[in-house]
């Protein structure tokens, strides 16, 4: 059977990014949040900075941390792709800046069986500009009929050009009616069994 090709986000999916970047927040800026505190996408509405270079401050100073640096996958994440991996082809879509190329590279370097073989960089919409395609372009140019996402607004693109949506559960994308092409999981048992169900065999 050929394998369908089922793109995926990174962060928040693989990568711990608010997960990890709670404590550092805690040690090195007094600030106290927990993962209820993370009910926007916009980083700089949940840290309430007045000026967005203050946010941009913040995540540079974290990029070059221990909580960054020593991140591990999330868990149940390295068992999704692997018990898939049977079914499907894991193409990296990340909105995450480009300078991060080198480091997203070396995390998923650890993967199983090379699970995840390319890696594409999407235009962010919320903090960089640039020329640099969305998300459902990249999905139609790899062929991606499903993408498993936790951004409510990437996941609404990508929908609305006819692309299957998991939305992996979290506070910052709660703010969704229902939408025929995008199933809301808990978890990656749920995120596994609804993309096996999609499976044309």
């Amino acid at each position: 059977m050929k394998k369908q090709t089922l793109a995926t986000d990174f962060d928040d999916i693989f990568f711990p990014l608010r997960e990890n970047i709670i404590p550092f927040l805690r040690e090195k800026y007094n600030l106290n949040l927990k993962r209820e505190d993370f009910n926007n996408y916009n980083l700089q509405k949940v840290f309430k900075d007045k000026y967005f270079w203050q946010t941009l401050e913040k995540l540079y100073s974290f990029y070059k941390s221990k909580y960054f640096k020593q991140a591990k996958p999330l868990k149940g994440s390295i068992e999704f792709l692997t018990e898939l991996s049977q079914y499907f082809s894991f193409p990296l879509i990340t909105s995450r800046p480009i300078f991060l190329r080198r480091e997203t590279k070396k995390f998923i370097s650890d993967f199983p069986n090379g699970a995840i073989k390319s890696i594409h960089f999407s235009r962010n919409n919320f903090a960089y500009a640039g020329s640099r395609k969305t998300k459902p372009q990249i999905c139609r140019d790899i062929g991606a009929k499903i993408i498993l996402e936790d951004c409510l607004e990437y996941a609404l693109q990508c929908a609305e050009e006819g692309i299957n949506v998991i939305l992996l559960d979290a506070p910052w994308n709660q703010t969704m009616e229902n939408h025929p092409r995008i199933k809301r999981v808990q978890n990656f048992s749920e995120a596994r069994d609804y993309a096996l169900s999609l499976v044309r065999i």
